[in-house]
């Protein structure tokens, strides 16, 4: 199979995930835009409007955090409860199909809350409308990392309880601890660098900068990279050594 057969494979059965989801339970689709929302709203009563665009940002990068962390409970759930891993284990199926659809249709259903919370940060941050190709590769190149590192912990996983535990360290490193919400530059300054050990810090950072609303140094734009490239490896190796099979 080669690459474009199985691109093609991922959006088909995305595609199709997606759109059952969304017609079966449309409600579904508040939850995206819920989420950030609340945190917008608390965050909005105590520093007012001048944080304003780095919440709005904040809300479009969670898009990408929230589909690629979610997705553990999915993959956890399918392989504990409904045995569906099993029947893509017997089927011609790669693993980065079947991991990679699913993180994709997650994203697809959080589009319309990506595209109202983007909509709305190109407008307080006044960015030019061509930084949006740009933000748009950051999402898919975070939402391809945790993805891969969600299957990979899935496989893992032999019971409930991990899947609480597990499923509880994704949201609190891939969310809590990330500057999403606000500037690297609210952390004091030694904490800074060690910002970038968490895989939604670079990609952050670097759709803040595009927005115009963070003007990085020099050291922070090659730790983000660097930070980027770093994950990208794992995210690569993870999905390799990922037990597809159990024995």
């Amino acid at each position: 199979m080669d690459a474009a057969d199985r691109l093609k494979r991922i959006t088909r059965v995305a595609w199709l995930d997606a759109t059952s989801i969304a017609k079966t339970n449309p409600l579904f689709l508040l939850g995206p835009f819920l989420i950030p929302l609340s945190l917008l709203l608390v965050m909005f009563l105590y520093t007012g409007d001048r944080n304003l665009a780095f919440l709005l940002a904040g809300a479009v990068v969670f898009q990408a955090i929230n589909a690629g962390t979610i997705v553990f409970s999915d993959f956890s759930a399918q392989k504990i409860y409904f045995k569906l891993q099993d029947l893509y284990c017997a089927s011609p199926a790669r693993p980065s199909v079947y991991a990679y659809s699913k993180g994709l249709s997650r994203f697809l259903t959080n589009v319309p809350a990506a595209l109202a919370y983007l909509a709305l940060a190109l407008y307080y941050s006044h960015a030019p409308l061509y930084v949006v190709p740009v933000i748009i590769v950051l999402l898919v190149f975070l939402l391809v990392v945790l993805t891969s590192l969600s299957f990979f912990a899935s496989t893992l996983v032999s019971g409930e309880t991990d899947v609480f535990m597990i499923g509880n360290i994704f949201t609190f490193t891939a969310f809590l601890l990330s500057p999403v919400y606000y500037p690297i530059t609210a952390l004091p300054a030694f904490a800074q660098p060690y910002a970038f050990l968490f895989p939604a810090t670079g990609p952050a950072l670097l759709t803040q900068w595009a927005f115009g609303l963070l003007a990085p140094a020099a050291w922070m734009v090659q730790l983000a990279l660097l930070s980027m490239a770093c994950y990208a490896v794992v995210a690569y190796a993870a999905l390799r050594a990922a037990r597809w099979r159990e024995n």
